[in-house]
């Protein structure tokens, strides 16, 4: 059963699957149409709905590593959350700050490069600046998980001075 064992037992299993599924979603798409080209057989196949399959595949078992890792150190999952929420946020801050100013401002777009242009992206048509408002959505969830799952870790560790600084400055008092 998952999550059983020590923790080292399940730090390696998590380890293991992380590497298992970037080496799956990063590599072996990359392997297999080589071999194609190597054999003389017809690499297109790979490229398209194949490849996205092992791609996909390979982000779950990254999904269920990470899993494994967070039941286990909660506190250190938590700060890479953080960390990834903030690098998030920057990017769609960025994104959206660019897009927004290259969309507001009134052109007569007949004179102006495709790539300046206002788009619309994926299946609903919608903005650049929609899609970039998403992201910042979704920087501020991770962020929120972030901060939730250290939290969590902080509950149940024995570090009395981080709980108690914790619970302070989130008001969660003394869980």
């Amino acid at each position: 059963m998952i999550g059983k064992g020590s923790n080292g037992d399940s730090v390696m299993r998590s380890l293991v699957l992380i590497a298992v599924g970037v080496l799956t979603t990063f590599i072996l798409p990359n392997t297999l149409i080589e071999a194609c080209f190597a054999l003389g057989l017809d690499a297109d196949l790979i490229r398209g709905t194949t490849a996205i399959g092992i791609f996909v595949v390979g982000l779950i078992i990254i999904a269920v590593g990470l899993y494994i890792f967070r039941n286990t150190h909660r506190i250190w999952y938590g700060s890479f959350e953080i960390a990834v929420g903030f690098l998030l946020m920057i990017s769609a801050v960025s994104t959206y700050a660019e897009l927004y100013i290259n969309e507001t401002i009134q052109f007569n777009f007949s004179d102006v490069p495709d790539h300046f242009k206002p788009q619309t992206q994926g299946l609903f048509g919608w903005r650049s600046t929609t899609v970039a408002m998403l992201q910042i959505a979704a920087a501020i969830y991770v962020l929120i998980r972030g901060l939730d799952n250290l939290g969590e870790g902080l509950r149940a560790s024995s570090h009395s001075k981080w709980k108690l600084l914790w619970s302070r400055v989130f008001q969660t008092g003394s869980k």
